[in-house]
Parts: structure tokens; sequence; C-alpha cells
């Protein structure tokens, strides 16, 4: 990955700087159309678009100050990017390679064997930063396709509602299919409780379990009770 720097090594921080390049395919011919845009976050991933590159790949944009990275992107490629470095000079012209794209795909479900729908896939990158730069839906039967992806190792990452998030580190070719298993999402309910005359006492999580009153007679909620009256 690239990296960008500022004008004389100063930072430009409140100021727009004018950034020119180009963007060529993986046999060296200029991508034409391609979209060019800036990262601004990475999570949440936020993006702007600057340009399409013309005739002879070429793109003159004006770059954010909050941008992160600069991605250029073509249908059937994998997108190529230059990392923004806030502190060094500018070359006088960025070059953004696409590389040839790569797809992988599978199948989500459930821990009891039913296909989820509707959950969310992303391929992230992790050149430079993670830069979750695919993302697709799983269809009525669980499967996915992701397509246009760079040939490089990246992480899949899963969520779906009510169920615990899950990931998977993929190296393109090496294994064409990706299958998930996501489990119920657990969740925890209780009082944090600091008593207060002792400052180095941790603080504890006391469990919610149904007694007559309503509270945990576990020794830590009983602790937290008598704190609590």
């Amino acid at each position: 990955v690239g990296r960008l720097l500022t004008r004389n090594g100063v930072k430009s921080r409140g100021m727009p700087r004018r950034i020119k390049g180009r963007v060529s395919l993986p046999d060296g011919r200029p991508a034409v159309a391609a979209r060019v845009f800036a990262v601004l976050s990475a999570c949440p991933y936020l993006t702007t678009d600057l340009a399409n590159t013309d005739d002879l790949g070429a793109f003159d944009v004006e770059l954010p100050d909050e941008a992160l990275w600069i991605v250029a992107d073509k249908e059937g490629h994998g997108p190529g990017w230059v990392r923004i470095d806030c502190d060094s000079a500018v070359p006088g012209e960025l070059q953004i390679c696409l590389l040839r794209g790569s797809r992988t795909g599978g199948r989500v479900r459930s821990s009891a064997g039913r296909p989820i729908a509707g959950a969310t896939i992303e391929a992230h990158s992790h050149e430079g930063g993670w830069i979750p730069y695919r993302s697709v839906r799983s269809d009525a039967d669980g499967k996915y396709v992701l397509e246009d992806l760079r040939p490089l190792p990246h992480a899949l990452f899963v969520q779906a509602p009510g169920y615990a998030p899950s990931h998977e580190f993929h190296v393109p070719n090496a294994c064409d299919e990706a299958d998930f298993v996501l489990r119920p999402e657990s969740r925890i309910e209780g009082i944090v409780v600091r008593a207060l005359d002792c400052p180095t006492t941790p603080p504890f999580i006391s469990p919610r379990r149904p007694t007559r009153r309503g509270l945990s007679r576990s020794p830590a909620s009983r602790q937290a009770n008598a704190l609590l009256k």
C-alpha cells in the first residue's frame, strides 16, 4: 500500500488537498470509468465519491481532510487503494492499480442447521488497516456470493440479528467456499456494584435469578443487596 504525505511535511488538517492520479487495470491499460472515492471511517464504514476516471484512467479530485484511504474500484476487478498519511509530501501523481478479482461463497446456518436469511457477510482487508470493502446478504437458503474480491488474504465477518457474530480468515483459491454456523446470541443481565468505601474493590456482576424478592441469593448478590438497602 502506498503512503500519501502532506506538503512540506506539514499537517494539513482543516484544509482540503487537490490530488491527481491514474488508475490502471492489472494488465497495465488505463482503467476507464473507474469509481474513485475516499474512505472517511472504517468503523462505521463511511465513504464519499470523488470522481470517475477519464479515457486515460486519470482523475483530479479535491481530497476531504477526513480521508483515510483513496480507493479505486471497477466492476470485474478487485479494488486498489492508497492509504493517507497526514505527515508527508504529496507525490506528483498517485498510481492506483486494480487487481484481478476473485470470488468466494458459502452458506450461513444456525447451530440447529437451519439456513439464516438476511445475514450480512463482509470482506475486510488488513492492508494498511481493516477496510470492509465488500458486503452482501445471504438469501432465503442462507447462501451468499462475494465477487470482485482482492486476490489476497482477507477476513470474512458475518452477523445476523439474534445471533453472535462470527469471522474467518480466508485465503482466495485455497478454499473456494466459506460456510458459517452462527450460535444464538447470549445475554447477561445483572447489577454492577462498586463499594463506595473500598475504592480498590473491583466492580462485580450479580446475575439476576428469580427469588421471592426478585433478587438472586448468590454470595455476590447478597453483598449487592446489603449495599442497596
